[in-house]
């Protein structure tokens, strides 16, 4: 009565064997060895006596080489018996089929990765064991965010606590006393004094420097062109720059830090090279006390300047100023002859990519670049120191996000295609026009270069710094005139414009007379200016 299901992996697949299959198996010994002869021709046996007895007894047994089993079925003179059987065995068929299913449906987890229900579960009796152990859990993160933990219950009991040592040692208690209790918040560094923007302030000589400097400020200096720049810091990998020395005629700067470049809490200052002949951008590198750790060339020069070889092989002359863009590179500005206009490039401070040309904004006699950065497609306004040049308004596709290097170099298949036109593909080039003179009106922005060539040639010719700054809750553009001497102020979202004198004797005093050139606006209300030209130029 007993039934023996089993499956076992073969070349060919799973085979399944029963009562059958055990019974042919039996058999098929018998017929090699029962007789002791393997040569032996079979004889299938008459479901009819031989003897005549009406009975199939031991003599008709005998005759059939006393084998001892059947190989035909005896249908008519078995069939009550038959059909009896074979209903019994439809019933036995069900039970264990019904068996087998709940088996399966209990232990689908050992199965679920077969289209077999038993290619993976081995049934012996009422003990089901799986054909390979469970997996052990795994520290590797899933592709899929973790499920909302569930305030219900679990199956299981919570861990225990252990009490093994942990994959790190704990931390020793450190010897020294805690700092005693305080009023004030602890800074990392010592207070300095405030520093207050007076017009009315003494300034004060510095003799190491030959430079007065209002008070609260310190200034020292760091090389002189044609130097040596003194390596002052811990963390320098040689004594000093050797026979890479500071660059002559430096002008628009500008700082950068980076996580990893500066891993030490430092940053880079880059600066330009204004040389007619030979100009580019240098930066030196700073460690976390502003101490001098290196210093670097990353665009121009020549490849005998004890600077090494020029960075992708690239000349460039007359840089003047540019400016620094929202994801940390610098744009170097041209300030070419106006027979031989120049370029803007995009330079990388670490030195990661070569520098290149910004071709959509075109040639001209560049002087400075800033950037309106509240929106994820930042707006870049350009300046041009010539009376016959144009404040440029560059405005990149909603293509360039998010904005990085390219934002400032469409392909040159997307230059061909959109050349001369301002065609959403590689961003729209528009020019500043004003609509009357005098110091306040109103004003526009024009596609037509030649407008906005008219345009700054009556109202602001030769400009210098520009800088871009939302001053309470408006977004404002700075730039200045040379020749005027004069500050523009243009409210962008309500198109208006306002002019005032940079010169301290038109404001009524003060030392302020000569040229403005660079602009900067820090903090939340200070534009700080660049005198240039003079007998004592400063900052104000």
């Amino acid at each position: 009565g007993s039934f023996l299901l089993s499956s076992q992996k073969e070349d060919s697949g799973v085979s399944v064997t029963g009562a059958a299959g055990a019974a042919n198996k039996k058999g098929h010994e018998a017929k090699k060895g029962g007789s002791g002869n393997d040569t032996d021709t079979e004889t299938v046996p008459s479901c009819d006596d031989d003897d005549n007895d009406d009975s199939f007894d031991e003599n008709d047994t005998k005759r059939l080489g006393g084998r001892g089993y059947i190989a035909r079925s005896c249908f008519y003179r078995f069939r009550p018996y038959l059909l009896i059987s074979m209903g019994v065995g439809l019933v036995a068929i069900a039970v264990i089929a019904a068996t087998i299913g709940a088996s399966r449906n209990w232990f689908a987890s050992s199965s679920s990765s077969s289209t077999n229900p038993l290619h993976d579960v081995t049934y012996v009796s009422d003990i089901v064991l799986t054909s390979r152990p469970t997996a052990h859990p795994t520290r590797s993160p899933t592709f899929s965010p973790t499920s909302t933990p569930t305030a219900n219950p679990t199956d299981l009991p919570t861990p225990m606590p252990t009490t093994g040592p942990t994959d790190t040692p704990t931390k020793a208690p450190s010897p020294s006393p805690t700092h005693p209790p305080t009023a004030a918040p602890v800074t990392s560094s010592p207070t300095v004094p405030p520093f207050e923007l007076n017009p009315n302030s003494v300034l004060e000589y510095d003799p190491a420097t030959g430079l007065y400097v209002a008070p609260g400020l310190s200034v020292r200096s760091i090389g002189k062109t044609g130097q040596s720049i003194p390596f002052t810091s811990r963390r320098a990998r040689e004594f000093d720059s050797g026979t890479c020395t500071m660059h002559a005629q430096p002008d628009g700067a500008a700082t950068f830090q980076d996580p990893i470049a500066n891993d030490d809490g430092g940053f880079h200052y880059c600066s330009n090279s204004e040389d007619k002949d030979v100009g580019g951008v240098y930066c030196v590198v700073f460690d976390e006390d502003c101490e001098v750790r290196d210093y670097v060339k990353r665009f121009g020069g020549t490849d005998t300047d004890g600077c090494g070889v020029r960075p992708g092989g690239l000349s460039t002359a007359w840089n003047c100023n540019g400016g620094k863009t929202p994801w940390g590179t610098w744009v170097s500005c041209e300030e070419k002859d106006w027979e031989d206009m120049g370029y803007c490039w995009q330079v990388d401070p670490y030195g990661r990519r070569d520098p290149q040309r910004i071709e959509r904004i075109g040639t001209g006699k560049w002087e400075a670049m800033a950037t309106d950065d509240r929106y994820s497609v930042p707006v870049f306004y350009f300046t041009e120191d010539h009376k016959r040049g144009a404040l440029r308004k560059f405005t990149p596709s909603w293509q360039s996000v998010p904005a990085g290097w390219d934002t400032l170099h469409p392909s040159p298949t997307a230059l061909s295609y959109y050349a001369g036109t301002t065609g959403n593909g590689v961003g729209t080039l528009e020019f500043l026009v004003f609509q009357n003179e005098g110091t306040s009106g109103t004003f526009y922005w024009s596609t037509d270069i030649d407008e906005g060539r008219r345009s700054q040639a009556q109202n602001y010719p030769n400009l210098e710094g520009v800088a871009f700054a939302e001053v309470d809750g408006r977004p404002i553009l700075f730039f200045v005139s040379k020749e005027l001497e004069r500050l523009f102020i243009l409210y962008l979202e309500k198109g208006t414009w306002e002019s005032r004198s940079t010169n301290a004797a038109d404001a009524g005093g003060g030392i302020y007379k000569a040229q403005p050139d660079t602009i900067m606006f820090l903090g939340s209300k200070w534009l700080f200016h660049n005198e240039d030209g003079g007998s004592n130029p400063g900052v104000y």
